[in-house]
């Protein structure tokens, strides 16, 4: 439902970009405009030659596209159409790079067309372009977890937003998603291994996986593929070996204070000064 209500969103958001695009008919401006500002103010809807598009982005994480997806893609445009154009920037003469649109340019690509409808945005800033994309990757592409919290600290590490409230606000998600994406990046590195071929996705589990040593995080996450345990035993065998650490540090703890006390000295509380 989230991702339903997220698309319509993210779509109607693209689509004041490609309508603010569209070149108004003369008749209907006001003849008092200045024509030749207006002109420079619009981006233009083009046909542009997929050989005149670079498809890498800096600000693209997605690690690989599944072809099955893209074959799927390619039949509905070829039954229905292209339905809402790639976004674009231009880099140079005559040379472009797609901001959003990545899976809709290799339909383009499998059908064998030589152009491809496409919103020319001119005087994108840094933020905004990371923002698109990342924007674009979230709702129709199914990003995997890790390359969800790669994205998010690229834009934290660059600069681009300063807290992950403020990225929080600009994707219109809750500070404490941001959050749990991120921890994923503290994982051991088999675990992430296992997420990019998305052997195992569900982040609350393991972002529960994080709160465990990497030894035992491992072994859990082991245990968690191997016995397929749903969500509510995974998190159950999380929390058993949580209790165990705690009872363990409790021990040691007591053991502690109780080899203080045997040789003479006497644990006092801050307030007893």
């Amino acid at each position: 439902m989230f991702k339903d209500e997220a698309l319509k969103e993210y779509d109607e958001k693209l689509g004041e970009v490609i309508n603010d695009s569209i070149i108004p008919d003369p008749k209907e401006e006001n003849n008092n405009n200045n024509n030749e500002k207006l002109n420079s103010s619009i981006i233009k809807i083009v046909e542009i030659e997929l050989n005149k598009i670079e498809f890498e982005s800096p600000f693209q994480v997605r690690l690989q596209y599944d072809a099955e997806k893209i074959d799927e893609l390619a039949q509905s445009i070829k039954n229905q159409g292209l339905i809402q154009p790639i976004l674009v920037k231009k880099i140079e003469d005559d040379k472009y790079q797609i901001i959003a649109g990545h899976r809709r340019y290799l339909a383009f690509k499998e059908l064998g067309k030589q152009t491809i409808p496409s919103v020319i945005k001119e005087n994108l800033d840094i933020l905004e372009e990371e923002l698109i994309t990342l924007s674009e990757n979230l709702i129709r592409e199914n990003l995997e977890p890790l390359e969800v919290a790669l994205s998010f600290e690229n834009l934290l590490i660059g600069g681009l937003v300063k807290t992950q409230a403020q990225l929080a606000r600009e994707i219109g998600i809750d500070k404490s998603t941001v959050s749990r994406y991120l921890k994923l990046l503290k994982l051991p590195n088999e675990i992430k291994n296992a997420v990019r071929e998305k052997k195992y996705i569900d982040i609350v589990v393991l972002n529960k996986l994080v709160t465990l040593n990497t030894n035992e995080a491992l072994e859990v996450f082991k245990k968690i593929i191997k016995e397929e345990l749903n969500r509510q035993k995974a998190l159950e065998l999380i929390n058993s070996y949580k209790e165990k650490n705690d009872d363990k540090n409790k021990n040691d703890e007591n053991h502690s204070k109780g080899d203080f006390e045997r040789n003479g000295y006497k644990i006092v509380k801050a307030k007893d000064f």
